[in-house]
């Protein structure tokens, strides 16, 4: 296990959401390892270009503000899960909306890590 997963994670959610709201597409594709997968509201992605075309529509239009940081490292691969709770607001939307973002980070031969496995959800409840 790597001891010092809960930097790692704190540290590339901050960088990642940083990019994201920034609408910096290029520098938020370089974060996911070519075969990454991605699920976004149910709407599922594999490889690096798909979920680069997938965000390349919705980044810039959003802002988010993170609540929560949950990480656990992962087992024989030294790598992280990382678990975010939090708000979005989205161009044009006068409404905020709650949100959960999960990722999987792993480290690879370059020393970098990088996204192999996301999954994003809003918290939306019908009473």
């Amino acid at each position: 296990m790597n001891p010092s997963y809960k930097d790692i994670g704190e540290y590339f959610a901050k960088q990642y959401y940083q990019m994201y709201d920034t609408g910096n597409i290029d520098q938020l594709a370089s974060m996911y390892h070519d075969s990454a997968l991605l699920t976004f509201e149910g709407d599922q992605k594999q490889g690096k270009e798909a979920i680069r075309a997938k965000h390349g529509v919705l980044a810039a239009k959003t802002c988010h503000n993170i609540t929560t940081i949950d990480c656990q490292p992962t087992y024989n691969d030294n790598g992280v899960t990382v678990s975010i709770v939090g708000q979005i607001k989205t161009e044009g939307e006068d409404k905020v909306l709650g949100f959960t973002h999960m990722f999987i980070i792993r480290p690879f031969e370059d020393g970098n890590f990088y996204i192999t496995n996301e999954v994003f959800r809003l918290a939306l409840h019908n009473f």
